[in-house]
């Protein structure tokens, strides 16, 4: 075992005590509270404004940021170009242009990337805002699944979309990853602004090794701040893989989730057949500044990943190139001066040799780390890191 000891050199950095800032122009249109800054404001005639530069438009409960806007306040309308975002508590969404009524809450947006409501996730040519709550969206795709390809979504040529409602598609293709599979003349899809229980998106499919793929999954949302996933993963050439995953937010310091499957693997390349694997991802604050951390990503296996990663319930499992695994429990103590951190980390890795798989298992117990970067002492920058470790 090896001990180590770590400390920083404190570095002291004294400021100018003089520091000449220019506050971004501001304005109030309108006697309702429209609030509009940017880098430039001008005044184009007796009606119209020009704002250029980090520009940031407050109305009502919606926020506008661009690099351009202009506001006709005869009108009561605007229009914003460059990077345009937009948030609000029924949308967030990015576009390249927006025009928008400020009085009948009505407008278009081009290229748009983001949400319309909550867990629905939308990239669309264009977008036309009929009312408060209804859209037409134009060659669009849509789908509860973040990220760049996601796991499955619903392309269209053209929606009609109330909020709380459905929306209804003409022209639409159910996609795999990237894959059409099923095309509909007329669809109707929810877009409800609360969760609801209900079957996701199966995967299905043939490979070699596993044979026939379905895996099927139901989404239960008992309320806001928990729910449950139960799957069922079927393959003709392996067995049946039963699935569970579970979120609870406890409140914003607390959080705590754990998932897990297992499989009778009746046709399996390891060195078992009772195969299995495990994430937990769960902070806990008892107390102000006080975290308690149970984190762990495990399996059964050194083929476990390679076999069952395209299809697990673990949100965290999708990829694991490096067939690496962990297991740790830490206390942490933060404040504006100094951070502790005590904990226990086992770390696995199973790496392949010319004998075949073995694990390599490291473990550091206890560990203890006092750390900070103080900011708030004035003319002083101040960091510094002492660490304790006893690894096996």
């Amino acid at each position: 075992m090896t001990y180590r000891i770590y400390l920083l050199s404190f570095i002291i950095i004294l400021l100018c005590p003089y520091i000449i800032y220019a506050e971004k122009p501001k304005i109030q249109l309108e006697k309702e509270t429209y609030t509009l800054e940017a880098d430039q404001v001008s005044k184009i005639d007796e009606n119209k404004y020009e704002a250029i530069g980090n520009v940031i438009l407050k109305v009502r409960d919606i926020e506008f940021t661009a690099d351009k806007l202009i506001y006709n306040a005869s009108l009561n309308s605007f229009e914003a170009e460059g990077t345009v975002h937009v948030v609000s508590p029924e949308q967030e969404i990015k576009a390249s242009r927006i025009t928008y009524d400020i009085k009948t809450e009505t407008g278009t947006a081009d290229d748009i990337k983001g949400f319309l409501a909550p867990f629905n996730y939308i990239c669309a040519k264009s977008l036309t805002k009929t009312g408060p709550t209804t859209f037409y969206i134009y060659d669009a795709k849509i789908s509860t699944c973040s990220g760049k390809v996601p796991d499955w979504s619903v392309s269209m040529y053209k929606g009609k979309m109330e909020l709380g409602g459905y929306m209804q598609i003409e022209h639409a293709t159910t996609n795999i990853l990237d894959s059409p599979l099923i095309y509909v003349p007329k669809l109707f899809y929810p877009v409800d602004t609360t969760r609801q229980s209900g079957f996701l998106m199966p995967i299905l499919g043939y490979s070699n090794e596993m044979g026939m793929i379905g895996n099927i999954k139901y989404f239960i949302a008992p309320d806001i701040n928990y729910d449950f996933t139960i799957g069922l993963g079927l393959y003709s050439e392996r067995g049946v893989q039963p699935q569970v995953e579970a979120r609870y937010e406890l409140n914003e310091n607390s959080s705590f989730y754990v998932a897990g499957e297992y499989i009778k693997d009746f046709n399996s390349e390891a060195n078992i057949d009772n195969r299995w694997s495990i994430t937990l991802k769960n902070t806990y604050s008892p107390i102000k500044n006080l975290y308690l951390y149970f984190n762990g990503n495990n399996v059964s296996d050194y083929l476990y990943a390679r076999d069952y990663n395209s299809y697990t319930i673990s949100e965290f499992n999708k990829t694991n190139s490096m067939n690496m695994f962990f297991s740790e429990s830490s206390i942490k103590y933060l404040n504006d001066f100094i951070n502790t951190d005590i904990g226990y980390k086992r770390d696995l890795q199973f790496r392949d040799t010319n004998k075949g798989y073995n694990d390599s298992i490291l473990e550091q117990q206890p560990y203890i780390n006092f750390y900070q970067i103080v900011k708030d002492i004035p003319y002083i920058f101040l960091e510094y890191n002492i660490s304790y470790r006893r690894v096996l």
